[in-house]
């Protein structure tokens, strides 16, 4: 998302629950939840409150006992173009990424890091 750093980090005993400075109003950081929706994720900022959650339920399909049967998870797009039917902020794609950049990392480390070291000697 070009130059600008976002500052996101994991909230003390909530798995899955991130906060997100924001680069306009610096006083107040976001809360991204990545575990609600079906793994759409949650974010308290306008954008997700007015576009994205909105979409969501666009795209919800509910069989007859009110049970979730289908959804889809709408990517946000690029900066400065956005796609009109997403699902997800830039806040909730942000952390995602952090996420699985972090959980990518750490499965390295469980599972191939030892059989890179032995490769390698």
């Amino acid at each position: 998302m070009g130059k600008d750093k976002y500052r996101i980090r994991e909230k003390s005993g909530e798995p899955g629950v991130y906060e997100v400075d924001s680069l306009t109003h610096t006083h107040k950081p976001y809360t991204v939840d990545l575990f609600e929706l079906m793994g759409n994720g949650i974010c308290n900022c306008t954008d997700y409150q007015t576009r994205c959650h909105p979409n969501w339920e666009k795209n919800c399909v509910w069989d007859e006992e009110g049970i979730l049967r289908k959804w889809k998870i709408v990517d946000y797009g690029v900066r400065g173009r956005p796609n009109k039917s997403r699902t997800q902020c830039k806040h909730i794609k942000l952390t995602r990424h952090y996420f699985l950049t972090n959980l990518l990392e750490t499965l390295y480390w469980k599972h191939r890091a030892s059989e890179d070291e032995i490769k390698n000697h």
